[in-house]
């Protein structure tokens, strides 16, 4: 069975967003719920993207990436987000991976999607990972599976 995740909100006080245009105000509904930790004075104008295709506010990536990483061990944040995100555990919200996914060569956007992979100009990716990040496997009767713990891979083969 094929499940298709669509973002939550969480809602920030309006007023918390700076800027002289009033669009931000309207975008102060955070499209993403993963566990983020969403402050008082941050700006958030996530709405304007998820809006700007039927198919952007769809789950599109998720990669767990353990402390090991050779690019969190440089101890630098690179401000590219190609680099960046191989340093901790990220989602994306829009476009998908077909690559990941295998049978999917030469499939058209609506083959795609059916087959559980997002199509979506936009691609945002969003950093969840860390120490304090504790993720599981849910399976088909819930029961949950250990993945990371403290930054470390804990599933075993």
């Amino acid at each position: 069975m094929l499940r298709r995740t669509r973002l939550g909100t969480v809602t920030l006080e309006a007023d918390s967003l700076s800027g002289p245009d009033e669009r931000l105000r309207r975008y102060a509904e955070l499209a993403v719920r993963v566990g983020a930790n969403v402050q008082a004075g941050q700006e958030v104008v996530v709405l304007c993207q998820v809006e700007a295709d039927p198919q952007a506010a769809y789950l599109g990536e998720v990669a767990l990436v353990d402390g090991e990483s050779a690019v969190k061990k440089t101890g630098l944040v690179f401000q590219n987000t190609l680099f960046d995100e191989n340093a901790t555990c990220h989602i994306a919200y829009g476009g998908g991976l077909p690559m990941a996914v295998d049978g999917t060569d030469g499939l058209t956007s609506d083959e795609l999607i059916a087959t559980g992979v997002n199509v979506s100009p936009v691609h945002t990716d969003f950093m969840i990972g860390g120490a304090e990040v504790n993720v599981d496997g849910l399976d088909r009767e819930g029961r949950a599976t250990p993945i990371l713990r403290d930054d470390v891979w804990v599933l075993q083969r």
